[in-house]
């Protein structure tokens, strides 16, 4: 190998890394949102202290990377995001008002401490093969779940000042805007000189929400303008973060009685953390076995180690408060696609986020909060994947479906409807394996384990 060729390598890694980090900002700043929208009593400075949270454990995955063999990309993920934010939204609840954020955040590094701790069940081969072989239609009807409750925060949560202020032209913006992120990616995989450009499309839709948002500003009522405005000038807030950190200079107040009790609480969703994370990082080193075309370069002998990483990720986010992360696929086969052949790609990925934050950091407050609806919207969609399309819903639709189709449909729709009604898409997932084991016991006819 020449000497270019040898500095070519490393400087392909770094422009990958920038680049993957580039495409999935806006979706990275949408979690940051979801999260920051359930701290207690911080305002507006929640949606920065959440963002950093976000960000911080993406540059923590990066580190870690550093010790993988490959190019593979971890991060926050929709579905464990989701059961983070419900234990936020039931920690604020149940903590002391006086000693509120102290205690959720002491509660979260117990609930990322436990999950890291399960996350290491991932090295066993036996528990590996358990999950490989879960029910398809219970493992995607668990992801279209969290989509439902994605979208639902969405709607309460980034869009309800929006439709207050001027209902017709938030539908317009948000319709418009998720069906350009939608048919973008369509339309570049028919082609394969274009195929490289349809991960643009959350971005691009974020970028089209923003500028059609900023042009009729003057169009949204004043009443409602002030619940339908920007991420906030409160920017990334380093200096709150710190100051909100689980052994930072204002936690440590002596617990009480109902302290101890979100404590308990904190391990009951370590527990359902650690099984999601374990799900969403099993089956992205599934689907990330070496191809034909050598895209991602995870092999099967490696998914323990790469487990142990994982675990020692969410283990050292838990100690500064950081958000959980696990593996994705998406991400990993964008950054090869970028042009990263080692692991500095996903190192790079991690420093450029932070860095591009630090450089974006005056326009980044700037976000519409439509804007950041339209990549929770995007984000949620895309949980819909071709397996769950090809394995789940056309077999069970078809007027000559099988009896196992249809029972798959049927077992889908329960966690769905389970996680609709309780608003815990993990609870769903629990309650419809219990009854798939125990109608199995029964019935294994009417169960159909093999889905």
């Amino acid at each position: 190998m020449t000497l270019f060729a040898r500095f070519k390598l490393p400087l392909l890694d770094i422009w990958a890394g920038a680049i993957a980090a580039l495409v999935f900002y806006a979706e990275y700043v949408g979690y940051g949102a979801s999260i920051g929208s359930k701290l207690p009593g911080l305002g507006q400075t929640g949606n920065a202290l959440g963002t950093v949270m976000v960000f911080g454990a993406v540059l923590v995955c990066g580190i870690g990377s550093l010790f993988n063999r490959g190019v593979i990309l971890s991060g926050t993920r929709s579905a464990s995001t989701m059961v983070f934010v419900s234990w936020l939204d039931i920690a604020s609840q149940w903590s002391d008002v006086s000693n509120r954020m102290s205690m959720v955040s002491t509660g979260t590094v117990v609930m990322l401490l436990v999950a890291s701790a399960l996350q290491l069940l991932g090295t066993h081969g036996w528990i590996r093969k358990k999950i490989a072989s879960a029910p398809v239609a219970l493992t995607k009807g668990f992801m279209y779940a969290s989509a439902v409750s994605i979208m639902a925060g969405l709607v309460q949560k980034q869009l309800a000042g929006c439709i207050e202020s001027n209902m017709p032209l938030t539908f317009v913006i948000f319709v418009g805007s998720v069906a350009i992120g939608v048919l973008l990616p369509w339309a570049c995989e028919k082609s394969e000189i274009s195929k490289p450009f349809a991960a643009l499309g959350l971005p691009v839709a974020v970028i089209a929400a923003w500028a059609t948002f900023a042009w009729l500003q003057s169009s949204f009522s004043t009443q409602g303008l002030s619940h339908c405005n920007t991420l906030g000038s409160s920017g990334l807030q380093w200096d709150a973060f710190v100051q909100h950190m689980p052994f930072g200079p204002y936690a440590g107040k002596a617990f009480n009685e109902v302290d101890l009790r979100v404590l308990a609480l904190a391990v009951v969703f370590g527990l359902a953390l650690g099984i999601v994370l374990l799900i969403e990082s099993l089956t992205a080193l599934e689907s990330m076995n070496i191809g034909p075309d050598n895209t991602v370069g995870v092999v099967e002998s490696d998914w323990a180690r790469q487990m142990r990483i994982s675990a020692a990720v969410n283990l050292a986010s838990s100690v500064v408060g950081l958000a959980c992360s696990s593996l994705s696929t998406s991400r990993s086969k964008l950054l090869t696609q970028a042009g990263g052949s080692s692991r500095l790609a996903s190192f790079s990925h991690g420093l450029s986020l932070i860095a591009i934050a630090v450089i974006a950091l005056p326009w980044m407050a700037k976000i519409p909060v439509i804007a950041i609806g339209v990549a929770l919207a995007l984000v949620a969609i895309q949980m819909i994947d071709a397996k769950m399309v090809n394995l789940i819903w056309q077999p069970g639709y078809r007027a000559d479906a099988a009896r196992e189709s249809l029972w798959s449909v049927w077992w889908f729709w329960s966690v769905v409807l389970i996680g609709a009604f309780t608003e815990w898409p993990i609870l769903a997932l629990i309650v419809a394996t219990g009854l798939f084991c125990l109608l199995s016991k029964l019935s294994p006819k009417a169960s159909r384990k093999r889905l």
